[in-house]
């Protein structure tokens, strides 16, 4: 009668075992998502609001956009150098500016290479970051699935790990973990 409470017990315990692993990185996920953010309002991309933080895809979006059309500048900025480099090649090697319209085009021609780097590592960060926060918030909802589970057999013995401890604190602990994963934070007593 107890062989399949302690098999289910000890199958919980893995369980929550391996979803307490997987949910160790959130906080450093989302410190990486900040700094991926913040180097995008340093390259010029539009700090995005309240409305739009709660969903890391549609902050991606909005600043993937702004930098995407970055690019298209960039990209706009080197054809026309191109034809400036073209046009300088026409003039007499006496004329007077030509070194310097060389050294300023070719210090242009720098930075807008520089942009396109910028823009193509930030691009690879946000992909990485995207995916770590959606493996991190899965691994908050299996937790918090978990301790939904836990709360309903939760009496004087511990539904997981058999022993004796404090129902309120328990209770308590595991609601906490619910409410991480809900935004309304619903508990389940």
């Amino acid at each position: 009668m107890l062989a399949p409470l302690r098999a289910r017990r000890e199958r919980l315990v893995a369980q929550i075992s391996a979803a307490s692993d997987r949910a160790e990185g959130a906080d450093e996920l989302r410190e990486r998502w900040q700094v991926w953010l913040d180097r995008s309002t340093a390259l010029g991309a539009p700090q995005v609001g309240d409305d739009v933080a709660h969903s890391p895809g549609q902050a991606a979006a909005v600043v993937l956009e702004f930098l995407g059309e970055a690019v298209r500048g960039h990209e706009l900025r080197r054809a026309r150098l191109s034809e400036l480099r073209r046009s300088l090649a026409a003039i007499p090697a006496a004329a007077p500016g030509r070194v310097d319209a060389e050294q300023r085009v070719a210090a242009a021609d720098s930075r807008v290479m520089a942009c396109t780097a910028a823009v193509e590592a930030a691009r690879a960060a946000e992909a990485d970051a995207r995916d770590q926060l959606v493996r991190a918030a899965a691994a908050v909802d299996e937790l918090a699935a978990l301790a939904r589970l836990a709360l309903r057999h939760l009496d004087r013995e511990c539904p997981v790990c058999g022993q004796e401890h404090d129902p309120a604190v328990t209770e308590a602990r595991l609601n906490d973990q619910i409410r991480r994963s809900d935004p309304k934070g619903r508990s389940m007593r």
